[in-house]
């Protein structure tokens, strides 16, 4: 069976709660209407949410990270793939992302994200980010490097390689 589908409405809210043990979420091309739900904080076991080219608005619920613990932790702590582009959130650069432990690919580009970046230089933020693409919003000003000083991700070294000699 194959066709054209067009989904669209409302992002559901009243679906996700505390026992739902879903790990992947990909629901990209969408036509949603409205702004993403609190709920989805529930979802402590995800390791992907997919949502791009959806017509979301608004900012990425704070929900994703408990902001009620001492320590920065994350409630989904398992999220290793964030791909929120080519929507219409509106925010500052939601830089509580850089605290989820297992977080390697962020791309919120092609959004409206705005303001400079302001980036904690006592917190150790993104240590598994391999690859971020925050192109096409409306930041006015350059990303702090703080930002990425811990970019352990994308600093693995194959101990197989040999290193280049001065004399070649």
């Amino acid at each position: 069976m194959s066709g054209n589908y067009q989904l669209g409405g409302f992002f559901p809210t009243t679906i996700w709660n505390s026992s739902a043990s879903l790990m992947q979420l990909d629901l990209s091309k969408v036509n949603f209407s409205g702004n993403l739900p609190e709920s989805l904080g529930y979802l402590t076991s995800l390791q992907s949410l997919t949502l791009f080219f959806c017509n979301l608005l608004g900012p990425i619920p704070k929900s994703l990270w408990n902001l009620t613990r001492i320590v920065s932790m994350a409630n989904c702590t398992e999220l290793e793939v964030l791909d929120l582009g080519n929507n219409n959130l509106n925010d500052t650069f939601p830089i509580w992302l850089g605290t989820l432990p297992e977080l390697r690919v962020l791309i919120l580009r092609s959004n409206k994200f705005h303001r400079p970046v302001r980036a904690s230089s006592s917190t150790r933020l993104f240590p598994q980010l391999q690859m971020i693409d925050l192109s096409c919003n409306a930041f006015t000003a350059e990303l702090p490097t703080s930002l990425f000083q811990d970019l352990k991700g994308m600093r693995r070294i194959d101990q197989t390689m040999k290193a280049p000699s001065d004399g070649a």
